[in-house]
């Protein structure tokens, strides 16, 4: 393999190292968005108000506050099935990402040290 061809075969690896990073990374995002609904869902539904259900979102209503809508949770983040495939996302994710990280050690790079 000539050098050119090894900096290509690096880059792309490189690449491909940063995509899966970001794809973690808009993952866990989504996780913690699941996470705040069901903190809020657990703290508001406690708490004597409306709830107001709709095709997409469970919403909470302060009888208080004339109904005002003081929160909103999405039925994706309820769905049991959608939460698995989630958690499957993450760790598949996960386990490519470290694949590649390997890869790239193996190349004499390491995606944690900018030097490298």
């Amino acid at each position: 393999m000539s050098d050119e061809e090894e900096r290509a075969k690096k880059f792309q690896q490189i690449e491909e190292a940063q995509k899966l990073k970001s794809h973690l990374d808009e993952l866990e995002k989504e996780l913690k968005r699941f996470v705040k609904s069901w903190l809020v869902l657990g703290h508001e539904a406690s708490s004597g108000w409306r709830f107001q259900i709709d095709e997409n979102d469970l919403k909470m209503l302060n009888p208080s506050q004339n109904m005002r809508e003081v929160a909103n949770v999405p039925w994706a983040h309820l769905d049991s099935e959608k939460v698995k495939h989630l958690f499957g996302d993450i760790q598949q994710t996960r386990d490519e990402l470290a694949e590649k990280e390997k890869e790239l050690r193996r190349l004499g790079i390491n995606l944690s040290d900018p030097l490298s």
